[in-house]
This record gives structure tokens, sequence and C-alpha cells, in this order.
């Protein structure tokens, strides 16, 4: 068995690098979905509104 230490180390490691892939994934998601947005918004059977529906 491992000391409790070791594992709560271990486990804290992978949370990091788990949130730091997410924080990742999300910057990436953020800027497709802005590049999606202003790409459609120059269509001309696009309507802008001010509220953005």
């Amino acid at each position: 068995m491992f000391p409790v230490d070791v594992v709560h180390r271990a486990l804290r490691e992978i949370y990091e690098r788990v949130d730091t892939l997410h924080s990742k994934q999300q910057q990436t998601m953020t800027a497709e979905g802005k590049q999606f947005l202003d790409k459609n918004a120059k269509l001309d059977d696009v309507t802008l509104t001010e509220s953005g529906f």
C-alpha cells in the first residue's frame, strides 16, 4: 500500500493536469466559436440584432 500523502500528491497532480487540459480546450473552443460567429455575421442572410438574437 502507498502512504496516504503519496496518493494525495499523485491525485493533486492528476487533477492539475486535467484542469490545464480543460482550460486549453475551453480557450480553443471559445476562439473557434468567436470565429464562427464573426464569419456568419458577414453573411447576407444573417441579421444581427442589438440583443444578439
